[in-house]
């Protein structure tokens, strides 16, 4: 976890990181568990190895491994609870920002959480459709890579020029951490893939070795 925040941030996350740490301190005095100022606190629950923050409006959908295909693996990493603040200010967000997004619970299981700074929206998806299926997905628009030891993909302007995702695998398939740029920022020149890898890099150790 050292190593992860002593990582050099990204242009677009430096452009913003500082404004984005105000904000976080800004909100986080309330102490209550409804509002997003609350992802601060965590705690250890007996079915997780890592902290997880606990506040009901970050949690999951009940049961959302129980409609997938039977020869898909269930998704363990939950991308809006098992990430703590100090990986997202390391990623350059803030994390007060934090907010889950549409999870697909189905044949396919999907769980999402975004996070923003002032360049643009990070997403984080956890699935278990694999990577041997998403390059089948996305062939000859990715950039095979490694993320901290992990097989993982570069992909490239699938939602436009202004968006980039880097996708590492997992034992259930493959988390995908995608930054999409304003446009305020995209003027500037910044490139939408430029540190995607590092940040990336700071999300994994979240995951876990066992994951």
């Amino acid at each position: 976890m050292t190593a992860a925040r002593s990582l050099r941030l990204p242009a677009y996350a430096s452009l913003a990181v500082a404004a984005g740490l105000l904000a976080a301190c800004g909100q986080g005095s309330s102490g209550t568990q409804d509002t997003p100022s609350a992802a601060a606190s965590a705690s250890s629950t007996p079915s997780s190895p890592f902290p997880t923050l606990t506040q009901k409006y970050l949690q999951p959908p009940a049961g959302f491994n129980q409609g997938k295909s039977p020869d898909r693996q269930d998704v363990v990493f939950d991308p809006c609870t098992w990430i703590p603040d100090s990986e997202i200010k390391a990623a350059g967000f803030d994390p007060a920002s934090r907010e889950r997004g549409e999870d697909s619970p189905g044949r396919y299981t999907f769980l999402l959480c975004y996070f923003k700074n002032g360049s643009g929206r990070l997403s984080i998806l956890s699935g278990n459709v694999t990577m041997s299926e998403a390059e089948n997905k996305y062939a000859g628009r990715t950039v095979p890579m490694t993320v901290n030891g992990r097989s993982a993909l570069e992909l490239s302007g699938e939602m436009g020029s202004n968006r980039c995702d880097v996708l590492f695998q997992t034992k259930a398939g493959y988390v995908q951490v995608g930054m999409n740029l304003n446009a305020d920022t995209a003027v500037k020149g910044v490139k939408a893939c430029d540190g995607l890898d590092k940040v990336a890099e700071a999300i994994e150790p979240s995951v876990g070795k066992d994951n």
